[in-house]
């Protein structure tokens, strides 16, 4: 079987809307997106080119909540049985450093939600984890 003509790639290094990547992608006859950033595949990119008629490489918005939502992906785990750490999820800080007192350290602290890795923190001492992790 003879090899296909290389095709190049296109990067967007910007983030436009939805919209944009299905006109550029059509206008340009991309075959395949292959979407990386977290953001917009929790927002649904991926179902939003799919059902453009463009192909895509990536989770769908309801399977990119495992990566958007810590809470959402020990929840899951929690309801089948998948071993995971304890954890616990908490409405304000009083609670959530209740917690941190009674499990004592170390314990890692995130905040829920798209945090491209910031929002967390590792308390290697009861008194480092009376400040939340930054936002």
């Amino acid at each position: 079987m003879p090899a296909s003509p290389k095709k190049p790639n296109a990067w967007l290094s910007i983030s436009p809307t939805h919209a944009a990547v299905n006109t550029f992608a059509k206008s340009n006859k991309i075959d395949l997106v292959v979407v990386g950033p977290e953001v917009p595949l929790c927002a649904g990119i991926v179902d939003d080119l799919e059902a453009a008629g463009i192909k895509a490489f990536g989770p769908g918005k309801w399977a990119a909540r495992l990566e958007g939502s810590k809470g959402f992906t020990k929840d899951l785990c929690k309801a089948n049985k998948i071993p995971t750490a304890a954890y616990e999820r908490f409405k304000g800080a009083a609670a959530a450093k209740d917690y941190v007192r009674h499990k004592g350290a170390p314990i890692v602290v995130k905040a829920d939600g798209l945090a491209r890795g910031q929002r967390r923190g590792c308390r290697r001492n009861r008194a480092r984890s009376r400040s939340p992790p930054s936002t």
